[in-house]
């Protein structure tokens, strides 16, 4: 960040005088080095010309240094507003892009506190890269789900990490971590809790509460107890994610955000579907205030949205919210996209469950062939799903049966890591 000042100082340094008084001021404010007066001065140059994107860039950067990134994501919001009603796409995608940025950023000691607990000496690089192949070879058995054999790599590197470097190394924690996700896949909880638990402990003390790592432990032990029905304790869990990530980034943070959505998924676990919708609901608020309404993270809340209410049977409120973020991805996008097929899929889709057949063969057809010119092949194979389920709701079994076969041959490898899509697909 600092770097990236010294180089405004140096183009301002070397700018003409012919700049407006209040441009003056704002360039005499950077130059002396007062971000707090520097920040006020551009954020004024904005309200003057909304339109002055070196003013913007300035002020986001001064806004971050100044440690009020909320104040940064507030003027970036404002600017794609702005581009919206100026029809300007390409510059709605770069401040969509620049709110990713600012948005994900966290402070140095989290890379900093990470580094120094996973120092290797001279001495320990030896047995560092004997870790370094057992873990790799046991990630990727994991990704096999050869979760079997994968056992005996995870506990021997866990076993070289503690004996080599200690039980507050990250390599030790990230071992124990990695035990206990071996042993969920394998439905023993017992063995998983007790790994979380200690690499939990260990990473709290060593990385601190808060730290990115620590809260990731913290959600795998509440995907545990989610699996293991035990809601409350998930819940209570997430939630004091949430806490931490709010206090320790702001409320605003993609990392807070994206951790409220946990919340939802141990909700709709629990068979509570209300207060799931309720605080989705509510969450795809924040998403949009925070984001704007136009970020993918926001529309992809919207979407999972429109999912609960169509599941609930909602057809009326899903069908509302997709439209609306169909008109979003008009507005900001400059093509065709995959969120946009797929929305437009989910639309169909909610049109054959109200029997409107022709209406969804005929839109669906079309979004088939348009995800295949993207390059989107999963996209337009999950398309083929959707034409299916219509074909035999129609009574034309054999239709169905042919795409059917099609859809799960593909899925049979392009769907591995997604089983349950699957597996519904062969249902």
């Amino acid at each position: 960040m600092i770097r990236k000042l010294a180089i405004v100082l140096l183009m301002l340094l070397g700018a003409t005088a012919s700049a407006s008084d209040l441009k003056v001021a704002a360039e005499e404010a950077l130059i002396s080095g007062d971000i707090e007066l520097a920040l006020q001065a551009h954020v004024d140059l904005l309200l003057e010309d909304p339109d002055d994107t070196e003013a913007l860039e300035v002020a986001v950067m001064l806004a971050q240094e100044a440690g009020v990134p909320d104040l940064a994501m507030e003027l970036l919001v404002g600017d794609v507003a702005r581009a919206i009603t100026l029809d300007d796409k390409i510059r709605v995608q770069m401040s969509l892009q620049y709110i990713t940025e600012v948005g994900t950023a966290v402070p140095v000691w989290v890379d900093e506190r990470l580094a120094e607990a996973s120092l290797v000496t001279e001495d320990q690089m030896g047995d560092f890269q004997a870790w370094e192949e057992l873990s790799t070879d046991a990630q990727m058995m994991m990704d096999q789900g050869d979760f079997e054999s994968a056992v005996g790599v995870v506990e021997g590197a866990y076993l070289l990490a503690q004996e080599s470097f200690g039980d507050d190394h990250w390599l030790t924690i990230a071992s124990s971590r990695d035990i206990g996700f071996v042993a969920r896949q394998m439905g023993d909880v017992e063995t998983a809790d007790a790994f979380y638990n200690e690499a939990l402990a260990l990473s709290m003390a060593v990385l601190g509460e808060a730290h990115p790592n620590t809260q990731h432990i913290a959600e795998l032990m509440a995907e545990l107890y989610t699996a293991a029905g035990a809601f409350e304790e998930a819940m209570s869990i997430r939630e004091l994610i949430t806490a931490n990530y709010e206090a320790e980034f702001g409320g605003g943070h993609m990392l807070t955000l994206d951790s409220m959505l946990n919340q939802v998924g141990t909700l709709q676990a629990a068979g509570d579907f209300g207060t799931a919708t309720d605080l989705l609901a509510g969450i795809c608020g924040m998403y949009a205030a925070s984001l704007s309404d136009y970020h993918p993270q926001s529309i992809e809340c919207e979407s999972y949205l429109a999912q609960i209410l169509r599941d609930a049977g909602s057809l009326g409120e899903a069908e509302k919210t997709l439209q609306a973020i169909a008109a979003r991805l008009a507005a900001s996008s400059p093509g065709i996209n995959a969120v946009a097929v797929g929305t437009l899929m989910q639309l169909a889709d909610i049109s054959q469950m109200r029997g409107e057949y022709q209406v969804a063969k005929e839109l669906l057809s079309g979004l088939i062939a348009t995800a295949g010119q993207i390059g989107e092949e999963d996209l337009s194979y999950t398309g083929k799903n959707y034409l299916a389920r219509i074909l035999a709701s129609e009574g034309s079994l054999d239709d169905a049966r042919m795409l059917m076969e099609d859809v799960v041959s593909f899925g049979r490898t392009a769907w591995a890591d997604q089983p349950l899509q699957y597996y519904n697909s062969v249902l």
